[in-house]
């Protein structure tokens, strides 16, 4: 990974307390994604945004009440919960000035989960952080578990060849492998992963749109119509050019370009992203991808991001 840890936050937390915990990681020689060390002018705030969600190990939470009441840092929150599959933990987080029903009321997976507070200032906040990432890297460098039994006869076998005084002793033979059953993700697994896929196609629609009216003639406009259905439309010179629809459709994502037909059918559609069977991913069951729109991209296993790329590629290609 590029980076240890990301650190979503609210702007209005920055001054108190998240630059100062983004500096305190660094001095633990930790590597950490934050906006103002990481962004420089001109960058792509979205892309820039995405890249470091993708590739950092944990990402840190610092819920506050500013967080509870801003869109931005509830997307890139949407974002490290897609990723937390087959129980592989990326969510650090870290109570500022919010009480446990605080964070209850927000979000019971993440009241689920142990959170240091900062209440006990600091230090404290570093100490633990790096005490979980620590705890991980042990827990990646252990050995696989090997029952007791085994190692005890390979002990034992060890023992005698050392006292038979060969130079040679037999090798011990190796433990009985067993094969790691995968469990299917459940219903209400994929029904959160489908919607926090379709908040990540939202956000970035909705960044997509903002950027493409910082050219020359070029303006988008992006309506979210509900928490499952929002609408993204470019304009050249002030003419429409560029339409489309996307919704949750079942356990998928719905994407159509045909104007005519939205909110009378929405079985009408041009691409409709589905889960992969049996695991939390995506694939494009039409896989109509026009010029370099699958470009890099696995179409039959997306992440949520190479969703939004993917869709946002298929929408904005044909622009000129």
């Amino acid at each position: 990974m590029e980076w240890d840890v990301f650190i979503s936050h609210a702007s209005g937390d920055k001054d108190a307390f998240v630059r100062p915990l983004a500096e305190g990681l660094r001095k633990c020689g930790l590597k950490v994604w934050y906006d103002e060390f990481t962004l420089t002018v001109g960058d792509s705030l979205r892309r820039s945004i995405d890249h470091g969600l993708a590739r950092s190990r944990f990402g840190i939470v610092v819920i506050s009440e500013s967080f509870l009441t801003k869109e931005w840092p509830q997307k890139e929150l949407d974002g490290l919960v897609a990723r937390e599959v087959d129980g592989v933990k990326v969510i650090l987080p870290v109570c500022h000035g919010v009480t446990a029903d605080d964070l209850r009321a927000y979000s019971p997976i993440l009241a689920d989960r142990l959170a240091v507070s900062s209440d006990r200032g600091l230090d404290h906040v570093v100490a633990e952080l790096m005490r979980a990432i620590q705890r991980d890297d042990q827990s990646r460098k252990a050995p696989p578990n090997e029952p007791s039994g085994n190692r005890d006869q390979r002990a034992q076998g060890q023992a005698r060849a050392g006292a038979s005084g060969g130079s040679n002793p037999a090798p011990a033979r190796p433990a009985p492998s067993i094969p790691k059953i995968r469990r299917a993700p459940s219903d209400l697994e994929k029904r959160r992963f489908v919607q926090a896929a379709f908040e990540t196609i939202a956000t970035y629609f909705k960044q997509g749109s903002e950027l493409a009216g910082q050219q020359e003639g070029v303006d988008g406009d992006f309506n979210r119509v509900s928490t499952t259905q929002f609408t993204a439309e470019l304009f050249v010179d002030g003419k429409s050019r560029r339409r489309c629809k996307i919704w949750i459709q079942n356990d998928g994502v719905a994407f159509s370009e045909n104007p005519s037909g939205w909110g009378i059918n929405d079985n009408s559609y041009n691409e409709i992203l589905s889960l992969v069977q049996d695991e939390l991913a995506l694939r494009a069951l039409m896989g109509m991808a026009w010029a370099n729109e699958g470009e890099g991209l696995d179409l039959n296993h997306l992440t949520p991001e190479d969703a939004a790329e993917f869709l946002w590629r298929r929408f904005a290609a044909r622009l000129n």
